[in-house]
């Protein structure tokens, strides 16, 4: 995250993420990582994959965003 507003958003929503597993700041965190990764020319399946392993949030809540 390079932009400053984009750190103040991402941290608090990963941090809830990483705590409770919640499906909105999952999303938060996956829409903002997709951007970055997709911006830089990296996979943005593995970040997807990751999420999904990781928190098992439904696939259909990512693929909605």
């Amino acid at each position: 995250m390079p932009h400053p507003l984009g750190k103040m958003s991402f941290l608090p929503n990963r941090n809830r993420e990483m705590e409770s597993g919640d499906h909105t700041a999952v999303v938060f965190v996956y829409q903002s990582l997709f951007n970055f990764a997709k911006q830089h020319g990296l996979n943005t399946k593995i970040v997807r994959d990751q999420l999904l392993a990781e928190y098992g949030v439904p696939a259909s809540l990512l693929e909605q965003k």
